[in-house]
């Protein structure tokens, strides 16, 4: 496998804190702990990485809730190259107010390294039952499709009251940035 990828879901690191994690999730031996020689251990690393054709990306969920010194750091890291090519591909998740904070005068740098940036739309009614039903199965759950299906779609019509006309500002949520909304 070419890629080895790296999943942060702790909105809560200090700026230092995703630098140490990020070596440990990468297997970086430190010699210190002097914040300049990790990032230069990382940067060493990547390279290594690199030149064994091995691309690291970097998923960081919740990015909206994390500490402006911490997305800074962030912007840092994707400054991480080698001659030609950029060592980490960063993704951020988050909440709505991912966009906020991005739009902040202090987060324009960071704002402008993002070259894709992609909103998810709430899910119509009829795909809330495959959608439940993905979930489901994902946290193991066996049953026959269609009766996790049925069951869905019974309780989204008692919640929203047989025709939803209730429902519309209710929201049902999964843990991160996926929203799912009824209308």
């Amino acid at each position: 496998e070419s890629v080895e990828t790296i999943c942060l879901a702790n909105p809560s690191l200090s700026r230092d804190e995703i630098m140490f994690t990020l070596a440990d999730e990468l297997k970086v031996n430190l010699a210190t702990n002097r914040v300049s020689a990790v990032m230069r251990a990382l940067q060493e690393h990547l390279i290594g990485l690199y030149s064994q054709g091995r691309q690291v990306v970097v998923l960081i969920d919740e990015a909206h809730a994390m500490p402006a010194e911490t997305l800074e750091e962030i912007r840092l890291l994707s400054n991480l190259e080698s001659n030609r090519h950029k060592l980490l591909q960063i993704v951020l998740f988050g909440q709505p107010e991912l966009n906020e904070v991005l739009n902040r005068t202090e987060m324009r740098q960071l704002k402008e390294r993002i070259t894709h940036n992609f909103t998810l739309e709430p899910l119509v009614r009829s795909d809330v039952a495959q959608y439940v039903n993905f979930r489901m199965r994902a946290a193991g759950f066996k049953a026959e499709e269609q009766a996790i299906a049925q069951r869905a779609q019974e309780l989204l019509d008692y919640v929203g009251i047989g025709k939803y006309a209730e429902f519309k500002a209710r929201t049902l949520s999964y843990g991160d940035q996926r929203r799912l909304e009824i209308a």
